[in-house]
């Protein structure tokens, strides 16, 4: 009721409290702090009835300034509490883009787990949606715990659970749950975290003891807090592993790529090489850029002559212009064509060829 206590209260204070016969006065004041009862100053005297009204208007200032500093201390408390909360989820984050790869990154946040709030055991999974899984990546702490490696999605158990409804699930006492999978026996409690992003669950913190109700309010606020800076890192991490099996398999396609154009090119060049027919491979300003020793040999020169000079060079003046106009209608058009012309060789040979572009 937040009053004051005087002698004439002693006989009733004796049934609720151990007061020695000795004891013949009393007075007790409450400490408030936020209109609250936090605490009593409790005075008391051999000598009958010595406490008065007077008495209890001297220790109000008293008791007024020992609630405030009650209140200062829970203040200070709660501070230094933050404090060290904030401190040490930077030096726990200060790790979280630290590796390029989901092994490296799933043992760096396990062990940095461990070691910067001192848990004994955390390990990290990843939900696996094709497969419908849940795999463990990476377990650290000093327990070696041994739970399965692979857990169904749709299947029993805490963690499955968990990444199914999106909710955190503590379990102070494995051996109480319904829900729990026994995974290692030595397990007393449990702590599963999802890990949540705008695509939805995609992994979670488990962290396991030996000892019973191991993880307080404050462990649980302070976990949440890392899980929600995990979450978007763990989803870089995936992508890009991701993105780095898509360039394996995309380098590989171009190998085996490569491989068969080279192939190609080889028997086109063999092909080129022994045909009996003249053949001449032109670039799109008509340039010859190959060609083979059937031409060469009709011709009478050598390829150095050839490379590189228009084709119409080597014709008939007359068909010189109809064949600049033939290669133009089929570059615009991109169909196969073809045209007689008179094949002029130096010293005054001719010999009429066709030539299919």
């Amino acid at each position: 009721d937040q009053q004051f206590l005087l002698s004439e209260d002693l006989p009733a204070l004796r049934d609720l409290i151990s007061v020695g016969d000795q004891i013949q006065s009393y007075l007790g004041v409450p400490i408030l702090s936020n209109h609250s009862v936090v605490g009593f100053l409790f005075v008391t005297n051999s000598v009958e009835d010595f406490y008065h009204q007077i008495h209890v208007e001297w220790l109000t200032p008293f008791v007024r300034l020992i609630g405030y500093a009650i209140q200062n201390v829970k203040l200070y408390l709660t501070v230094s509490q933050n404090a060290d909360e904030l401190a040490a989820l930077y030096h726990a984050t200060s790790v979280l883009f630290q590796a390029d790869n989901l092994r490296d990154f799933a043992e760096q946040i396990t062990e940095v787990v461990v070691r910067a709030f001192d848990y004994a055991d955390c390990g990290l999974m990843i939900v696996d949606r094709e497969l419908q899984e849940v795999i463990r990546v990476s377990r650290a702490g000093s327990e070696g715990f041994s739970p399965q490696n692979r857990l169904l999605l749709a299947g029993k158990g805490l963690v499955p659970k968990s990444i199914r409804h999106g909710i955190l699930i503590y379990e102070p006492d494995v051996q109480n749950s319904a829900d729990y999978v026994t995974g290692d026996n030595r397990s007393r409690c449990e702590l599963v975290v999802p890990l949540k992003t705008s695509k939805g669950i995609i992994g979670v913190l488990d962290f396991q003891s030996t000892a019973l109700d191991a993880f307080s309010p404050r462990d649980q606020r302070i976990i949440v807090a890392f899980a929600e800076r995990v979450a978007p890192a763990l989803e870089n991490v995936l992508l890009y592993d991701r993105l780095r099996e898509y360039n394996k398999e995309l380098e590989v396609h171009v190998q085996e790529r490569a491989v068969e154009l080279h192939r190609t090119k080889e028997q086109l060049e063999a092909i080129i090489e022994n045909s009996p027919d003249p053949i001449v491979l032109l670039n799109e300003s008509g340039l010859i850029q190959q060609t083979n020793p059937a031409l060469l040999r009709m011709l009478d020169l050598q390829e150095n002559e050839v490379v590189d000079k228009s084709i119409d060079t080597f014709l008939f003046s007359e068909d010189a212009q109809r064949f600049r106009d033939k290669f133009s209608s089929m570059m615009q058009e991109h169909a196969p064509s073809s045209i007689e012309v008179i094949l002029a060789k130096p010293k005054e040979f001719r010999r009429n060829i066709e030539i299919s572009l």
